[in-house]
Formats: structure tokens, sequence, C-alpha cells
């Protein structure tokens, strides 16, 4: 197994509460959660703050059988590095909680890459090929812990995968782009406002399978709800 880190908290500024928000008939959240524990490959662990306003996500882990770390709300590279030595955790993905399309062979596949070449992380980022909301971040645990925990910029420590990228040459890292030369980096399926999950609910209006889709699918049906939206404009 390897532990998929779904980081979540409840007050997001754009969009309070937005981990419970309904989608397609459940808690934005739990599209994560149950698309991890489909496989048992993966293992599941919320993280999120210690403090009472997060109390309800970790009520939600244990009612979905999945474990939680409570950490540091503002230095999430602490409350991951804690989560980590805390289940003795050896390698992770980090995922994002406003992401309900997980690719789960995208995950596998960023694993095969990460143990043949012996990766420090394995990523589809850089370059970005894939849309918005459908990633791959892999890392090292001992990698990850060695340099956050000398990093002192608080952008850093909120950010936690951007000190790799924004020193990617110092790094052992591999790339998983979109075959046939696809790009779909212009394409956003993240849920960072209402509007984005009203835009992912008109989706599953359109097809309720939305999710067990292939990419070039989903961003078929994302294009024609945006070319409807658009319109409404004019």
């Amino acid at each position: 197994m390897v532990a998929a880190i779904i980081l979540v908290r409840m007050d997001s500024k754009r969009f309070p509460n937005k981990a419970f928000s309904e989608l397609g008939g459940i808690k934005l959240i739990e599209h994560s959660i149950h698309a991890l524990k489909k496989d048992s490959f993966f293992r599941p662990i919320i993280a999120t703050s210690e403090r009472d306003v997060d109390k309800p996500l970790a009520e939600l882990a244990k009612s979905n059988n999945i474990e939680v770390f409570r950490g540091s709300l503002e230095d999430v590279s602490k409350r991951v590095i804690d989560c980590l030595q805390c289940y003795n955790i050896k390698e992770f993905y980090r995922i994002n909680g406003d992401s309900p399309f997980i690719r789960l062979n995208l995950l596998k596949q960023g694993y095969d890459l990460f143990k043949k070449q012996g990766y420090d992380f394995v990523t589809n980022l850089r370059p970005r090929t894939f849309p918005y909301g459908i990633s791959l971040e892999l890392f090292s645990s001992d990698v990850f812990i060695e340099n956050m925990k000398k990093v002192n910029d608080p952008f850093y420590k909120e950010n936690i995968t951007s000190y790799f990228y924004d020193n990617i040459d110092r790094f052992k890292f591999g790339n998983i782009s979109m075959n046939d030369g696809c790009n779909y980096s212009n394409i956003h399926l993240t849920v960072d406002t209402a509007e984005d999950l009203t835009s992912v609910q008109k989706m599953i209006d359109i097809d309720k399978c939305i999710f067990e889709k292939n990419i070039e699918e989903i961003v078929s049906v994302f294009n024609k709800v945006n070319f409807k939206k658009e319109k409404n404009y004019d």
C-alpha cells in the first residue's frame, strides 16, 4: 500500500465548507475518498488541522474507515511531515481534496516510474499537459522531509510542492505527459469556487458516469458545459 495524503480543511476563504458541498449526491471530499478506496494499493489518509472547525473531517474519515492525521493549519509542510513520521510512511501521493477527477491508473503509472528509476518524486505538472484537477505528485518521504525541514519561507510551507518545482535542478524527478502530444492544461476540473462546483455538477447531469470516463471524454463534456456558459454571456 502507498499512502495517499488528502490535504483538506473546512474554511476555504473562497468557498467555505467546500469539502462538504454536495456533488453528485455525495460530499465533494468523498469523491477523493471513494476513488482511492476502490483499489487496495492506496492507503488514503485525511490530513487536516487540529482546529474544532475541522473536526467534521476527522469524523468523516472515521465513518469512511480511513485514517486521519490532525496537525498544523498554516504550516502544511509540518502537518505532512508529522503525518509521514507518525505513520512511518516511506512514499506518498499528495492528493487535493477539491479534485474529484482522480485517475488511479495515472497514479499507478507514476508509481511504476518512481520505483523503476529511483526518482525523488514523480509528477505530471512539469510540464503540465493534463487538465487542472487531474494531478500526479508522488514523493519519497525521506526527500520531502529532508528538504522541507530546511524551508523557512511561509509560501513554501503552505504550498508544499512548489519548493521542489522552483528548485527542480536539485532533484531527480520524472514527468508524465499526455499521449499523442495532447495538451489539456487549459481545462479546469478543480473545485475552487461555487461556480466550479456548479460546472462539475452540470457535467454529471450530462453524463452520470463522468468520473469513470477517460480524460478525452471528460474534456469533451467539460467543453460542452463551458460552451453553453459562454453563449449565455452573449
